[in-house]
């Protein structure tokens, strides 16, 4: 449970699973939606060496939908897998910038697809996602391109990892794109090493995200509006 303003709070998971076979398992509540490698742990500190995870690539504004997941677990030989499949809806608000003003949000159709992999000290991950958008409280434009009802989000990931219990790696890029253009399609990566000594780990990290204005009159609209990000931090 996450706690906000005077003290109200938010439950992240809220869910029953029904286990159809020993590699089967459905899912019925509230549910955190897997974007990231590190979805399922986000806001466990000590599952990583962050302090949090690097804001440039963990930048989607909220985390959980109400609905319903299919996790199908196999093995071949010595890799290991999964496949997780769900579809759900979000409603509430979220800040898309600090400081910003909160957006009132009702993202339906909300769906995706996971699937992770490993072999010996190796690991993979790749997911898709998608929703369609409705969100009141951005002021209507003349444009139909900034329309904010009904427009489609798309969201795709993929992460390597090593892990051999002294030293790891992980890759993670992210694309975001939308339909429309009141927000800006973006790409986001991060590289991270450390190595472990005894209780200490030494680690570093680069990440980036770079937003893509739209081209003709909508870019120059989102330019004037200061809607672009281009950052990076180590």
């Amino acid at each position: 449970s996450r706690g906000s303003s005077d003290y109200s709070t938010e439950a992240a998971w809220a869910f029953v699973t029904y286990a159809a076979t020993d590699d089967l398992d459905l899912r019925m509540g509230r549910l955190r939606i897997p974007f990231f490698y590190y979805s399922d742990f986000l806001e466990i500190g000590y599952a990583y060496n962050w302090v949090r995870p690097p804001e440039e690539v963990y930048r989607i504004p909220f985390s959980s939908i109400d609905g319903v997941d299919l996790t199908q677990r196999f093995s071949s030989g010595s890799f290991d897998g999964s496949v997780q499949i769900y579809y759900g809806r979000f409603q509430g608000g979220f800040v898309v910038t600090p400081g910003g003003a909160p957006l009132a949000a009702d993202f339906n159709n909300f769906t995706g697809i996971t699937f992770n992999g490993n072999m010996g000290n190796f690991g993979g991950r790749l997911s898709y996602h998608q929703a369609e958008l409705e969100i009141a409280a951005i002021p209507a434009t003349p444009n139909a391109d900034f329309a904010l009802s009904g427009q489609t989000s798309t969201f795709a990931e993929v992460a390597v990892t090593y892990e051999d219990g002294t030293n790891s790696f992980i890759a993670e890029w992210t694309q975001l794109e939308h339909d429309s253009a009141a927000f800006l399609d973006d790409t986001a990566w991060l590289v991270a090493v450390a190595r472990r000594f005894d209780d200490i780990t030494m680690h570093v990290t680069y990440s980036a995200q770079d937003d893509e204005y739209d081209s003709g009159a909508n870019g120059a609209i989102q330019k004037a509006a200061g809607l672009g990000t281009v950052e990076s931090s180590i």
